[in-house]
């Protein structure tokens, strides 16, 4: 009996059984559904990325005004210097951060009236900046921005994610530039 003619078809059929790489981007996970007394609020998961940003300049001219910069935009920050990763201490502010308002900044998702929570939630970020070294001399900003917001007017508010819309991680990448040239 042979066995070339299903030598083929077999092959294929176990390679169907291994392992598959997906294309394209991940799958998103689902939304996130708080059920208060006022209503139900509707929060889109926040999937935390870091914004890059080219700098003209080398690390140790950035690293050296990153500080002032984050104090500008009304974070404390603390630094690991070995790393080049400066931190801002988590902040909670509501309604406007840095002269903006929060829905500029974030997306909390939408109340049941359609209501931008980010306008009306108390919200607590925590920001990161590592530096690292790019092609000719220049440096690579990678910010990251997390934010949970809440409900101040319930005891019962659970947080919600937001999802940072780069405005921030922008403003630090430009007031660096600013400072430097």
């Amino acid at each position: 009996m042979s066995t070339g003619r299903f030598a083929l078809p077999a092959a294929l059929a176990l390679a169907a059984c291994g392992p598959t790489v997906a294309e394209g981007p991940p799958p998103q996970p689902a939304a996130q559904v708080i059920v208060t007394g006022d209503g139900a609020h509707v929060s889109m998961p926040a999937r935390v990325t870091a914004v890059g940003s080219e700098v003209p300049a080398a690390p140790d001219r950035v690293w050296a005004v990153l500080g002032d910069v984050y104090r500008e935009l009304g974070m404390e920050p603390s630094a690991d210097a070995a790393a080049r990763v400066m931190a801002a201490e988590p902040r909670a502010f509501t309604r406007r951060f840095g002269g903006l308002p929060a829905p500029r900044l974030f997306d909390c998702g939408r109340g049941a009236a359609g209501v931008d929570l980010a306008s009306t939630y108390r919200i607590r970020m925590s920001v990161r900046t590592a530096l690292h070294p790019s092609g000719e001399g220049g440096t690579r900003l990678e910010t990251t921005v997390e934010a949970h917001g809440r409900n101040p007017d319930g005891v019962d508010a659970v947080p919600a994610r937001c999802l940072s819309r780069g405005v921030l991680e922008q403003a630090i990448a430009t007031r660096v530039t600013a400072k430097l040239f």
